[in-house]
């Protein structure tokens, strides 16, 4: 009997191990995806030259450069602005 409920301690607390791991590993996946959108926002603000946290100037300049081909005539950076645009949802 002693050793059933040992068993049955070491599979719990195994249990409440699995589960934490599987917490830890998503609220690291969550940072780094944080971090990776802070730094997305970063250089979209660099590159059009807008103040930091500037939602309202970033999304006029995406739905401009997205209409007018014109603004930016180096087709691949115009693209890579364009995805930031997009993975940020300013258009």
């Amino acid at each position: 009997m002693r050793y059933l409920i040992g068993a049955a301690c070491i599979a719990v607390i195994a249990a409440v191990g699995y589960y934490f791991w599987g917490e830890w590993q998503a609220h690291q996946a969550a940072v780094a995806r944080d971090a990776d959108i802070k730094r997305a926002e970063s250089a979209l603000y660099e590159a059009l030259k807008l103040e930091p946290g500037d939602i309202a100037g970033a999304r006029s300049w995406c739905r401009s450069i997205r209409d007018d081909r014109d603004i930016i005539r180096d087709e691949d950076f115009r693209n890579s602005i364009l995805e930031t645009c997009r993975a940020l949802r300013h258009i």
